[in-house]
């Protein structure tokens, strides 16, 4: 038995003194046992470390696509600037008044010193400061750009105010950029603007606090100088963003320091994600010459392992040599294999860790903004669609291997993803190396069973809701056993949508097609997809669906190759094209400088004429034009039943022609009434492609119509009405545009894409021609048809512009319609909206009509014909659709 004595003593063994001398506590046994805790080190070990053979491309600078984006960004913000000078001078008056209003009588009266001795307190010392911490640093070629960046903002600066001075003191422009209260101030600051070009121009290179007080103290001064009215506050803000454009520039223009994980800290990366690397090599194109490194690294590996040491001897241990052996040609051939410009896509690299090599992808996060604004450009351009939209490059990391493990999971053939880390500013993403992968694009030939296989994997992951989104050449790859991979998985999306899918298949077969012919494709296509999906792909098959990459090996005619083959195979298939986008990059100009049209029109207007106007309208005659406008859907359906081979009620066209109102306004000018028109025809029997040809031909002879009702109107009033043009420059006119046309036909490039433009218009509406001619009766009844259309329209312009008590001769009538309708059909919006109106309202003007009537007269014409007939359209759509018909 245990003494009480052997029991303390055992006790007191067990639990160490307490320093402090406070009593010890009894110490309580677990109900659980414990893990035993693991022992410390007994001294601190230097990790083994390893020389790597590094072959890459020097990039000592880099020019940042984001640096010519914010650079145009603050330009766009300057002419905003210059537009609320023009207009909203009083806007920016009362924003000063409210500043000073909110400084007086306050605590900020303090801080009112005499501005010149802040301005040269601030332009002595921000400069100085900032430059002696880029010395400390070494940052030589930041000191340059940015010196260069305030020499060129002060000299904008001083031209912008020469420019300025020699405009009119009464011009909107120098009022608004130099009026406060009643006096005249500057209208920039070139000392703002070369501080602001000069710390933009600097930007995070030194990563020290005395950039971010220097903008405190620059934008002090700034306030400073509109609260004691020295500058005027869109002047302010003016020379601000000028300086920001400056060093933008600047930045863009010289480049700046690389901040991507390269040499020493791409081997460190590449050891945290997991690798032991040997030999590191770039794979495809670069903006360089490729130069070869020996590395020697003692960076831990993986995430958890820690490196026992400290700076000095890490330092001591990671030395950077060139390598002295000659770049061998099979390095040469690895470095070229990749296909694509160097800026379009991540910079990749092969790993070698003792015999077994890795596929590594580095995303940095200076190129992120490419992408994002490409997606962003993607959403707004085209509907139907949900593209990825995160500039974060940690964001688009996560994402890709998110969808790289669900293409996994979904049975889809995809290489897995070993590892991955984050160093500098970039992230590095490790995949298993596909055995003797070599991209679609190197393979003249491929078997039938690979074909098949790789539309097995892209059904697979349809089936689990996967979509790639972008199919390319790059993305598909087929190893050694002749297996193919889908790989890329950056821009997919999880829970697709049926378009996305569809997308998928379009971008397949066409890629298809593109290396190995449109027979091979739609044959490979037949054998693993359902009819259904096969008259899915038709409507798609148009250049917005597919990748960039794509869509510069696939011409267009192999697209109408692919469309006219899926028609024949299936009659059923729709060969109407899809409206995707909700507007083309070549519309952007013209839709442009009709917003500007449109906002210098309503600046020269008084509103307060145009609400007198409205209430002077009479309401019978406006109720006249509104009947007068129903006639032209007779019209219309007398062209489409003359053109038809079937037989159709010209009652049922009628409604359909109605239906089409709802459809006109939210579809581009002229494309929605067609598709409402060819779904009629399919419904009444007459194939895809007869249909198409019906109602192209009936939209050439509503053309051919109007023309010959003008030039008879015209020869009838012995003169286009008011509006004439002497002789001599009428026959100088005609003569130029004749010379023109002529030496433009001359030109065989020309001539060949013209005639490729016409062609496919052509080929479509030549049979019906034929047969056209061949019944007179059909012809006359369809140009009929047309003529009702045009005079029903101008017919109803004209008793809108009665019901205000005017009136125009009957050509000058008739052509200010038909140009203002003209101008609609050039302008991609729906139903011409916006272009249409600023049309009609300046042809009314240019007539002699009074530009306050010239609007009420547009606008109640448009309400009438457009918006007033859209209850009409939808209670046809009901009906039609409740007898089948639509």
């Amino acid at each position: 038995m245990e003494s009480a004595g052997s029991r303390e003593a055992e006790r007191h063994t067990a639990m160490p003194a307490d320093p402090s001398g406070a009593e010890p506590t009894t110490a309580l046994t677990p109900a659980f046992p414990v893990a035993p805790t693991p022992p410390l080190p007994s001294a601190i070990t230097i990790p083994e470390y390893r020389t790597v053979q590094l072959v890459d491309i020097e990039e000592p600078t880099i020019r940042r696509a984001g640096d010519l984006v914010y650079a145009i960004l603050n330009a766009v913000g300057i002419v905003f600037l210059l537009l609320i000078a023009v207009y909203g001078r009083e806007t920016a008056a009362g924003v000063t008044e409210d500043m000073l209003g909110a400084v007086e009588n306050s605590p900020l009266e303090l801080l009112m010193l005499p501005i010149a001795l802040v301005e040269g307190l601030v332009a002595f010392g921000v400069p100085v400061a900032v430059t002696v911490s880029l010395i400390l640093k070494q940052y030589w070629r930041t000191i340059l750009r940015a010196a260069t960046a305030g020499v060129l903002g002060v000299a904008l600066a001083l031209l912008s105010i020469e420019l300025i001075g020699l405009l009119p003191l009464s011009n909107p422009l120098r009022l608004g950029m130099t009026l406060v209260g009643l006096s005249l101030v500057p209208p920039l600051s070139s000392f703002t603007t070369a501080l602001s070009a000069f710390l933009t121009a600097v930007g995070k290179a030194s990563n020290a606090s005395a950039v971010r007080w220097s903008w405190y103290a620059l934008l002090f001064v700034l306030v400073l100088a509109v609260l004691q009215s020295d500058l005027n506050i869109v002047g302010a803000t003016a020379s601000l963003l000028l300086g920001r454009m400056v060093g933008y520039l600047t930045r863009w223009t010289i480049g700046v320091h690389s901040t991507r994980a390269n040499g020493a800290a791409l081997i460190a990366g590449l050891r945290r994600a997991g690798l032991d690397p040997e030999r590191v090599v770039r794979t495809g194109a670069g903006p360089g010459e490729p130069r070869a490194w020996r590395i020697t690294s003692t960076a831990p590996v993986g995430y958890n392992a820690q490196a026992h040491v400290d700076g000095a001897t890490r330092a001591r241990h990671e030395q950077i040599s060139p390598d002295p052996q000659p770049i061998d040609e099979e390095t040469f051939r690895l470095m070229g294999s990749r296909q694509g410009p160097p800026n379009s896509l991540p910079r990749s690299y092969a790993v070698w860790s003792g015999n077994e090599r890795s596929d590594v992808t580095v995303l940095d996060d200076d190129r992120q903004v490419v992408g994002f604004l490409a997606n962003l450009w993607e959403r707004i351009r085209i509907q139907g669609t949900d593209p990825r939209v995160s500039p974060g490059m940690r964001e688009n990391a996560e994402r890709a291997v998110l969808m790289t493990y669900a293409a996994r999971a979904a049975g889809v053939r995809t290489p897995e993803i070993l590892g991955f880390a984050q160093i500098a500013d970039s992230v590095i993403l490790v995949e298993r190396h596909i055995p003797g992968g070599r991209h679609l694009t190197q393979f003249d030939d491929l078997p039938v069973e690979v074909l098949d296989q790789l539309w097995v994997q892209l059904r697979d992951a349809h089936d689990h809701g996967i979509a790639h989104r972008s199919l390319t050449a790059e993305h598909i790859v087929i190893d050694e056993d002749e297996a193919p991979w889908i790989v890329g998985w950056s821009d997919g999306e999880i829970t697709a949508s049926s378009l996305s899918r569809r997308m998928d298949l379009t971008q397949m077969i066409c890629l298809l097609a593109g290396q190995f012919g449109t027979q091979r494709a739609l044959a490979s296509a037949n054998r693993n997809l359902t009819e259904a999906q096969l008259a899915s792909i038709a409507p798609l098959l148009q250049r917005v669906t597919l990748p960039a990459a794509t869509r510069d090996v696939v011409p267009k005619s192999t697209l109408s190759e692919l469309r006219e083959a899926l028609t024949n195979l299936i009659p059923e298939a729709d060969s109407e094209l899809l409206p995707l986008q909700r507007f083309a990059p070549k519309t952007i100009v013209p839709v442009s400088l009709l917003l500007i049209a449109i906002f210098i029109v309503l600046g020269t207007l008084n509103f307060e004429d145009v609400v007198a106007s409205f209430k002077q309208a009479n309401p019978w005659w406006l109720l006249a034009a509104f009947g007068a406008g129903l006639t032209t859907y007779v019209g219309a359906a007398l062209g489409l039943v003359a053109f038809t081979v079937e037989k159709l009620s010209v009652w049922r066209t009628t409604l359909v022609e109605l239906a089409a109102a709802i459809v006109s306004i939210v579809a581009p000018a002229g494309v929605g009434p067609a598709a409402v028109e060819i779904r009629y025809l399919n419904k009444q029997g007459v194939s895809a492609p007869i249909s198409v040809a019906t109602v192209s031909l009936t939209a050439v002879s509503r053309g051919v119509g109007t023309v010959l009702l003008l030039a008879l109107v015209t020869f009838a009033s012995g003169r286009g009405g008011s509006i004439t043009l002497p002789s001599t420059a009428l026959l100088i006119g005609i003569g130029l545009v004749i010379v023109i046309v002529g030496i433009l036909a001359a030109i065989p490039a020309i001539r060949t894409w013209a005639w490729a433009k016409i062609e496919p218009v052509f080929k479509q509406i030549w049979p019906r021609i034929v047969w056209v001619l061949g019944n007179p009766k059909r012809l006359l009844v369809g140009l009929a048809g047309s003529v009702i259309m045009t005079v029903g329209y101008v017919a109803a312009f004209g008793l809108t512009l009665n019901a205000f008590g005017y009136t125009l001769p009957l050509a000058v009538l008739a052509i200010t319609y038909l140009a203002s309708n003209a101008a609609g059909a050039i302008v991609p919006t729906p139903a011409g909206i916006g272009a249409v109106e600023l049309a009609l309202t300046s042809g009314l003007t240019v007539a002699g009509v009074p530009a306050s009537v010239a609007l009420s007269a547009t606008l109640l014409f448009r309400v009438l014909t457009l918006w007033a007939r859209v209850p009409l359209g939808w209670l046809s759509l009901r009906h039609l659709q409740k007898h089948d018909v639509l």
